[in-house]
């Protein structure tokens, strides 16, 4: 998906604000399905370009596991390391899907901060509907 550095812009307000809101966030970027970053805010030089990759590939798996244990359709995925969570969540209503990436640190409000990121993947949904 090809955006406008217009829209880019947006995203990456959306991504600041999110960081603004939610304590324990050291990370967030939107990338693509095939794992190409659109849009970014990283924290303390944190890069996301890799994790924009990996999450296309981590959102493939999920899709397969969650298609093969009949749960429908994989909305997002939580994978929990030593130091901190990884979040992708599909952003709602786009097709090609877009993926909202996140790095959490491990003593974060797991539930606050799913919930604010939902809200900021709908944001973008917004966005990229009105701009339809």
């Amino acid at each position: 998906m090809k955006l406008s550095r217009t829209s880019q812009a947006v995203f990456e307000v959306l991504l600041r604000e999110l960081l603004e809101q939610a304590t324990g966030l050291e990370a967030a970027s939107i990338s693509s399905i095939d794992g190409f970053q659109i849009a970014a805010a990283p924290v303390h030089g944190k890069t996301t370009g890799k994790i924009a990759a990996m999450s296309s590939s981590l959102h493939a798996l999920g899709q397969a596991l969650v298609r093969e244990a009949g749960c429908g359709v994989c909305r997002q995925m939580v994978t929990q390391g030593d130091r901190g969570y990884v979040i992708v969540l599909e952003i709602p209503g786009q097709n090609p899907p877009l993926l909202l990436n996140l790095v959490i640190h491990q003593e974060s409000d797991l539930a606050r901060l799913l919930q604010v990121a939902r809200a900021c993947a709908q944001r973008v949904a917004d966005k990229l509907a009105l701009a339809k």
